[in-house]
């Protein structure tokens, strides 16, 4: 009964332990590949994440994957840039 106790207790221990370790890899993968920002429509118009205005079409032609007006990717990236 014993030995059986002390196996149980250690698949326990190994199992936290596997636990623990998946939860830390899943941080730090977290941590260092940022989720890309999703462009956001509204009535159709794709519309700037910084100032809620439409994002106009030239500049989504241009970048089809912006989802910020001009300025406020500008603003974004000073802002970024020292962090």
């Amino acid at each position: 009964m014993r030995i059986e106790c002390e196996r149980l207790h250690g698949d326990l221990v190994d199992r936290a332990q596997h636990y623990e370790e998946a939860e830390r890899a899943a941080g730090i993968y977290a941590a260092t590949h940022p989720v890309p920002e999703m462009p956001v429509l509204h009535d159709g118009e794709r519309v700037c994440l910084g100032c809620a205005d439409p994002i106009s079409p030239a500049r989504v032609k241009a970048c089809p994957m912006a989802v910020r007006c001009r300025e406020c990717q500008a603003r974004h990236e000073r802002k970024t840039k020292f962090t």
